[in-house]
């Protein structure tokens, strides 16, 4: 039992630590970085939005031919192009935070059978695995040396290369992937998303395992309890006359030391056959004579038998009473 509890607590520890700073860090990480692709992506529309407004058109003859080209020239016009950028290089950097791990990343492929997702491990500049995300080899190489990591990664799960009609990617939106796939958090292995959902696992396994100890200290203490019920008494030692703390103390443990051995007495009432002369010779007591006490409440039943266990007792002394026979009294 002892072990147990040391394993139980063990594993206590280990969770709460788990799920503390560390899970709770990572999971506010998470919602910092999910929060800043959403806000990226609708302040970028707005600024593309007020960004082409600010194109002039602008007519020009070139050998005899009037041309109209759209440019730009204005400083306000520049501004919003600078901030476009700007949104862009956050944008792209919450992305790789939540799904890559260095070069690596892992890419949502869906079983329509099992209705789940697996999640295989890409490398950004290996093209060897093109495959499994629906694309040649060529194309591969070709958009990861033009985007960055996560511009490669959202066009891949999200958007779609726009010179590439025929490639689709798994998802239509950020909101569709997001509800999907981030909410759900079950995107597993790279960026802070996998690392979530590792520690995720690992906190449920260690949970199992707990409980499973949680189990056996339990099944242990229901053994223990119908076993040694009928001898575990509570009680309460009570005592005005000390005044200091030690010694209360240990007049405490005394008094529990004395009660691990509690003195016990019984009260029968005997009818003394041996009088009768059919009776005189199976009937007769006699000092260290044995006989046996059942006690159900404090001594428990057999569990192998199913009968009430017995205690041993010895007579030790008995009393006539001449005059009033029914008083005679045997002592154990």
């Amino acid at each position: 039992m002892g072990e147990y509890n040391k394993t139980y607590d063990r594993y206590s520890e280990l969770i709460i630590t788990m799920t503390g700073e560390t899970l709770v860090d990572l999971s506010a990480e998470i919602e910092v970085a999910t929060t800043g692709v959403t806000a990226a992506l609708e302040e970028r529309q707005n600024v593309a939005q007020s960004m082409y407004q600010y194109k002039v058109a602008s007519t020009q003859i070139i050998d005899g031919m009037e041309i109209t080209y759209s440019y730009t020239t204005s400083d306000t016009y520049d501004n919003y192009v600078t901030k476009y950028r700007q949104l862009a290089v956050t944008l792209w950097g919450n992305v790789e935070a939540l799904f890559f791990s260095g070069d690596y990343f892992t890419f949502p492929v869906y079983d329509s059978d099992t209705e789940l997702y697996s999640f295989p491990v890409l490398n950004y500049t290996d093209s060897s695995n093109a495959a499994i995300v629906g694309l040649s080899t060529e194309d591969y190489e070709n958009y990861a040396a033009k985007y960055c990591k996560g511009e490669f990664f959202w066009r891949l799960v999200l958007e779609g290369f726009g010179d590439d009609s025929s490639y689709v990617p798994p998802f239509n939106s950020w909101e569709d992937f997001k509800e999907q796939i981030v909410d759900e958090k079950i995107y597993e292995v790279t960026g802070k998303m996998g690392k979530y959902k590792s520690l995720y696992n690992e906190v449920k396994y260690w949970k199992k395992e707990r409980a499973k100890v949680l189990n056996k200290i339990n099944d242990l203490s229901e053994q223990f309890h119908r076993k040694y019920e009928p001898y575990i008494k509570e009680g309460t030692f009570s005592d005005d006359n000390y005044l200091d703390d030690n010694e209360y103390y240990w007049a405490g443990v005394s008094v529990l030391r004395d009660s691990c051995e509690p003195e016990i007495s019984y009260n029968f009432e005997v009818i003394d056959l041996s009088p009768l002369k059919v009776f005189e010779d199976d009937y007769e007591f006699a000092l260290g004579d044995t006989t046996y006490v059942e006690d159900i409440d404090f001594f428990g039943i057999n569990p192998h038998t199913g009968f009430p266990n017995r205690e041993k007792i010895i007579i030790s002394a008995i009393s006539y009473d001449l005059d009033r026979p029914r008083n005679n009294s045997i002592t154990a």
